[in-house]
């Protein structure tokens, strides 16, 4: 029985990138089933997620992109445009746990 292991791993969508050869696409007309039968969205929305846009692809480009620095970066500004910090929603969080060493 032959055995393989993965010696070089990617940690980097730019080491992906790299050792790939892919590279990013601006062409709109690229997965065009996503866009069908969408609302326009209106200018503020389009600058606000350019924004974001811009952001994210600085921040992913060198390092790690970890899930908090997601989450600060894409996921709670969507949320905030899509109006899910709003009635009637409500958000939880985590609840936190304490653990305390028994005495014997």
């Amino acid at each position: 029985m032959t055995q393989t292991a993965i010696s070089k791993a990617m940690t980097t969508i730019a080491q992906a990138e790299q050792r790939l050869g892919l590279s990013r696409t601006e062409d709109e007309q690229f997965f065009l089933e996503w866009q069908v039968g969408l609302p326009e969205l209106s200018q503020v929305d389009l600058s606000e997620l350019q924004t974001m846009r811009r952001r994210y692809l600085y921040h992913r480009t060198e390092d790690y992109l970890l899930e908090g620095a997601v989450t600060l970066l894409l996921v709670s500004p969507l949320l905030t445009i899509a109006g899910f910090y709003d009635p009637p929603f409500r958000m939880k969080a985590e609840t936190s746990v304490q653990l305390s060493p028994m005495k014997f």
